[in-house]
């Protein structure tokens, strides 16, 4: 955004005495807002003074200059409020008018934090400010001011001294410019920033971030289940020193882990089985594995989720074999049903001819009534 300054001279001289005035344009017209008698120069110079341009010149001239920056003044966006040596508010442009709604009548005679400041501006940030300007210096700021209508807006604001020839302070120049949207977008930017991460961070899975040079971070669960005891540890390993040598398809874990991470770049996802190993204990352990491409901070980047699946292949192998113990059973079940019927028509067969003395010491009285 285009800044300007200038304090604006503009002399009569005559074989007595000379005199500058500063001039500024204020509704239309050129005002002398500031005097000095006998100046040292009496030709036109153009000289910079720490950021602001002082224009010293004889007569006509100096007029139609100060007329013109005055103009500049008033057309840029940023607001601008001249102030004198005590911070007492003597010119504003339109850019302070349309920024905050006051008027230079309004403003005239007070000192600008008298009727900008409000609830919300920082205390240690205004006393910077009047600390800077008691000692005559400048400074650069970000302040919560209140336009008149009371809406709330952030600005920043540079404040430099303005210097007479002999470098005396003789004001200030103050131009703000409202920021309120950028820190907006910065504060709704940190809200999503803590929310991820507080999200990443209380995930029970691990969560890991990676891109082509290898992982660059990792929530604190990542760190738990791979037995890692740093993040700057983990991230400074390839994600095939976190599994055994080969998978259980008999391929190495590099070779297949390379492909895993190349085709979820192109397809965007990856879901698959892996066996890990902790880097503390050399432990393996199943893990679920889900690799989701995506852009981060315009790069392409992965984000792989593990979960330890070793307590669900336990209660899969309980269960299993609880399956086939009872499948045992049944067949044994089965086995001794058929046994039973064929015992009980041997007995219906004997009861229809000579009884036996011992068949009731053998078999159930329920079979033998049957």
């Amino acid at each position: 955004m285009f800044k300007f300054a200038c304090i604006f001279l503009a002399g009569e001289a005559s074989r007595k005495n000379r005199e500058l005035r500063i001039m500024l344009e204020v509704q239309g017209r050129l005002n002398v807002v500031k005097e000095a008698v006998e100046p040292t120069v009496s030709d036109a110079i153009v000289k910079p003074v720490k950021g602001v341009v002082m224009v010293e010149e004889a007569g006509k001239k100096a007029a139609s200059h100060a007329a013109r920056l005055a103009e500049i003044l008033q057309r840029i966006s940023s607001a601008v409020i001249l102030t004198d040596a005590e911070g007492k508010i003597e010119w504003i442009n339109k850019g302070f008018t349309l920024l905050c709604g006051y008027t230079l009548q309004e403003v005239v005679g007070k000192k600008p934090g008298q009727i900008l400041q409000g609830p919300k501006t920082n205390v240690a940030t205004v006393a910077r400010m009047r600390d800077a300007i008691r000692r005559g210096e400048g400074v650069t700021v970000e302040v919560v001011n209140y336009a008149k209508d009371n809406r709330e807006y952030v600005v920043r604001i540079e404040i430099t001294p303005l210097r007479d020839t002999s470098s005396a302070v003789t004001g200030f120049i103050a131009i703000e410019n409202d920021i309120t949207l950028q820190k907006r977008t910065e504060e709704s930017i940190l809200r999503s920033e803590a929310k991820f991460r507080t999200l990443f961070d209380s995930s029970t899975d691990a969560v890991m971030l990676l891109d082509e040079a290898g992982f660059f971070d990792c929530n604190t669960a990542t760190l738990q289940i791979m037995g890692s005891g740093s993040r700057e540890d983990f991230c400074s390993k390839h994600p095939s020193n976190y599994s055994p040598p080969e998978q259980p398809c008999g391929t190495d874990s590099f070779t297949l882990a390379q492909e895993k991470i190349a085709a979820a770049m192109t397809t965007g996802s990856q879901r698959f089985e892996w066996m890990h190993q902790r880097a503390d204990t050399g432990a393996t352990f199943p893990a679920e594995v889900l690799l989701s491409g995506m852009q981060l901070d315009g790069r392409p980047v992965i984000q792989a989720v593990v979960r330890d699946i070793s307590d669900r292949r336990r209660s899969e192998e309980a269960l299993a074999t609880a399956m086939a113990a009872a499948e045992t059973a049944l067949r044994e079940s089965e086995a001794l049903y058929i046994y039973a019927r064929q015992t009980r028509d041997r007995v219906s067969d004997r009861r229809q001819g000579p009884y036996h003395p011992d068949q009731r010491a053998v078999l159930p009285v329920q079979w033998l009534l049957a």
